[in-house]
């Protein structure tokens, strides 16, 4: 039996916001799922440009997890004290076989977002207590590691056929916080990668060039503000699969089969762009890049590329030795005599042979 997907809409009944309540409070509609959130549940999220929903967010933080279905929508983390009660979701027999079937990984996951910042990232409240059927199973404190504090909770020792009630409460008052709880398949890296060059987040030629044009003087450019290196960041070797993240605003790539296959062994910082530093769980495949890295190839030395004002570019020798290679890169990434077809696969999706 194939996996039932059920997203937050469904899940939620055609609720509108985080809080639950109906007001006349201004409403933000998510660009992805339609959804509205009133203004001051979001606080600074509101004004964010390319916005999307605490749902929509919520689902997306793991790409090595796929969200099978919303057990408990996108809810807002109340404060200690104002009276609102625990949220409910059903934890069926079908749930539980899932869950508990060795062949497949499966897990009922809370996870939770901060609402007043952009980008994507799981993290709790510094002061909050998550209470599953009246018992804390987590509580977070000030003086906790970052790594502590971006874990999503995993469910356990549930009873079939059961109600489950779930509480996520915070002290402070100076952050808003949205929790949901997912049933979530763990992928591999080949699977997790499939997906994300199958979700067609692709950036044409033409789309291309008129990046280049936009970015103009940009952070990744040489002192001639013209030139950079076509070698992905983290293997030193020409990207198969060019990608940046969806806000990236640099010209440059980094190879995504080696950036997601990093990520299964990476515990801090994951999913952050090698150039950049931000938030890369939608990755962007660039083919004009992907064009200038396939012509690139054909010569032993030409590995970088200098750009014109018009979007067009003349290819360049290597001006400098490259720098080592890490260990920890050079394990995660596979030569590409070793690929497997599936990655042979979604190379064709991009190049188009």
């Amino acid at each position: 039996m194939g996996d039932t997907y059920i997203t937050g809409m469904e899940a939620a009944g055609g609720s509108t916001c985080i809080c639950g309540q109906e007001t006349r409070d201004e409403v933000k509609t998510c660009k992805r799922c339609l959804r509205g959130q009133h203004r001051s549940c979001l606080l600074q999220a509101f004004y964010m440009p390319n916005y999307e929903c605490p749902q929509c967010q919520l689902e997306q933080l793991e790409p090595y997890q796929r969200v099978l279905q919303t057990l408990i929508p996108a809810s807002l983390v109340q404060t200690q004290g104002s009276g609102v009660g625990p949220r409910y979701f059903t934890y069926s027999q079908e749930v539980h076989q899932m869950v508990y079937a060795k062949e497949r990984k499966r897990t009922v996951q809370i996870r939770s977002i901060r609402l007043d910042r952009s980008g994507f990232e799981q993290i709790w409240a510094k002061a909050c207590q998550v209470i599953v059927n009246g018992a804390e199973i987590y509580t977070a404190s000030s003086d906790l590691g970052a790594q502590h504090s971006r874990a999503m909770l995993v469910l356990s020792d549930l009873q079939p056929d059961s109600s489950v009630s779930v509480q996520v409460l915070r002290q402070r008052l100076d952050d808003s916080y949205a929790f949901a709880v997912f049933l979530v398949a763990t992928l591999s890296p080949a699977e997790a990668l499939a997906a994300l060059v199958q979700e067609n987040r692709v950036m044409t030629i033409e789309q291309g060039r008129e990046f280049v044009q936009a970015v103009g003087v940009s952070t990744d450019l040489d002192s001639l503000n013209t030139r950079l290196s076509l070698r992905c960041p983290l293997t030193q070797t020409l990207p198969r699969l060019p990608a940046r993240g969806t806000e990236c605003k640099h010209v440059k790539c980094f190879d995504l089969e080696a950036f997601v296959v990093l990520q299964e062994s990476t515990r801090t910082n994951r999913w952050r762009c090698p150039v950049c530093g931000l938030a890369v769980l939608r990755p962007v495949l660039d083919k004009y890049y992907a064009a200038i890295v396939h012509k690139a190839k054909s010569s032993q030395r030409l590995r970088r590329v200098e750009f014109l004002s018009d979007g067009d570019y003349h290819l360049l020798g290597d001006s400098s030795p490259l720098p080592p290679v890490s260990k920890r890169h050079r394990s995660a990434y596979t030569p590409p005599s070793k690929r497997s077809k599936a990655t042979d696969s979604n190379s064709r999706y991009l190049y188009g042979y």
